[in-house]
């Protein structure tokens, strides 16, 4: 939900409010969502900072990777299909 508010803030903000103003704001936006997350691991699992880095980390590296192998499945069924 977060990550589709931002998504569409950004497209709100890049049509109303041109230049480098518009930036800062989706970059504020997207520091705070994760700060959040991070936050939320170090909360959830109640470990140091060390493990939860390590956490943060490892998750969006593995959330990189099903996203990269999703996205490469919809494009070569995509292609495949006539």
């Amino acid at each position: 939900l977060a990550i589709m508010l931002i998504v569409l803030i950004t497209i709100a903000l890049n049509r109303s409010i041109p230049g480098t103003f518009a930036g800062w704001i989706i970059a504020a936006l997207w520091i705070t969502f994760a700060a959040q997350v991070f936050l939320s691991i170090r909360r959830v699992y109640r470990q140091g900072w060390f493990f939860t880095v390590f956490k943060f980390f490892l998750g969006g590296f593995a959330y990189l990777i099903v996203l990269t192998l999703a996205l490469a499945t919809t494009f070569f069924i995509t292609i495949a299909l006539p």
